[in-house]
Order: structure tokens, then C-alpha cells, then sequence
């Protein structure tokens, strides 16, 4: 196999990829990656570019902002660079009851699977990825949907239908989803 990987030479890639056989619909041709972005995304002019940034709505704002995290590098690395710079790590610090010592077994055990507990949630994958969006869109909407003794889960919202303006009375934001967004779906999405 090693004698294979040395030998390598475009014309053997060449015969081995007409070999392969396309499996997915989606395969436009032999520029698909060079190309998806022109495809699918709108062409900016210096002009257009300037008068979304300086007046442009919202969702231009966002759409310009996508095209260039997918075409720019250089945005892409800013962005990733941003969205990375902190480490969204945490200290657990165990509290016990007063009288009690910590090196007691039972609040040992406790504190273990509390560790074990947080390790398994990825919090810094999760809030890297949130971060991410955040600095793309302007925005990031998640709502704790499911919260178990070992697990949780977020569902994203499309910022597009969601804003907060209040609070409650315990001092939490309150998110206002715009039920129109159920409209925009086509049949073929639900």
C-alpha cells in the first residue's frame, strides 16, 4: 500500500475518478466546489456593498455578511478567530453543606458525576458554534427545550422571527417568536 502512495501521479487519480460513480443528485460537475458560491449566492458590486453597509436592512446585512464568511478567507478567519478567542470553560467548585468536609465520599461521588455530567454536555463546542452564528448574523436564538437528569437539548430559532425587548420578573429575557415564520414554510418543508 505504501508503494502505492508513493507512486501516485495525476494520471492514475484521473483513471481511478472516472471510475467513481456520482451518488448524491446534488453533484453539478466537475467546478462544483470552485463554483458553488456563484451559483447559489448573488454577485456584489463595491457600490452595492457600500450602501447595504451604510444603510442596508437587517437581513442584507446578514446575507452579505454569509457571502462573504463563505467566499472571504480573510472574514472567515476574523470571524472564526473571534468566535474562538474565548475558551467557554468553567470551574466546578463543589459547596457543601456547612459542618460537612469535602473529602466526605458521598458529596466525592456527587461531585464526580457532576464533572462527568458537564463533560458530556461539550459546552464549549456548543458555545463556540453559537458564538460563531452570532458574529455572522448579528444574533444567536436557542431555547432550552429539554432539560433531563443527563442531557438537554436547544432548539434554534431563525433570528429573522425572533427579538427581545422584555423581561420577567425574575430578570430573564423574554423571546418573542413571530408565528409568520410557520407561513414562510413551504408544504414541502413541513
Amino acid at each position: 500500500m505504501e508503494e502505492n502512495l508513493r507512486n501516485f501521479n495525476l494520471a492514475s487519480y484521473k483513471s481511478a475518478k472516472e471510475k467513481m460513480v456520482v451518488t448524491n443528485d446534488r453533484y453539478f460537475g466537475e467546478r462544483e466546489v470552485e463554483c458553488w458560491h456563484h451559483r447559489c449566492c448573488k454577485r456584489y458590486t463595491l457600490e452595492e456593498i457600500t450602501s447595504i453597509i451604510d444603510s442596508g436592512s437587517l437581513e442584507q446585512k446578514i446575507r452579505l455578511s454569509r457571502y462573504f464568511y463563505n467566499i472571504s478567507g480573510i472574514y472567515r478567519q476574523l470571524v472564526t478567530h473571534y468566535a474562538t478567542l474565548l475558551t467557554y470553560s468553567g470551574v466546578l467548585i463543589p459547596n457543601p453543606v456547612a459542618g460537612r468536609r469535602l473529602s466526605n465520599s458521598r458529596l466525592q461521588t456527587k461531585y464526580e458525576a457532576a464533572v462527568e455530567f458537564t463533560d458530556t454536555l461539550k459546552v464549549s463546542d456548543m458555545a463556540t458554534t453559537m458564538s460563531l452564528k452570532a458574529l455572522i448574523e448579528g444574533s444567536y436564538y436557542g431555547l432550552l427545550i429539554e432539560l433531563e437528569k443527563n442531557h438537554f437539548s436547544i432548539l434554534e430559532l431563525p433570528s429573522k422571527f425572533c427579538r427581545n425587548r422584555f423581561k420577567d420578573l425574575q430578570g430573564r429575557d423574554v423571546l418573542e417568536f413571530n408565528l409568520a415564520y410557520f407561513d414562510s414554510l413551504k408544504s414541502k418543508d413541513l
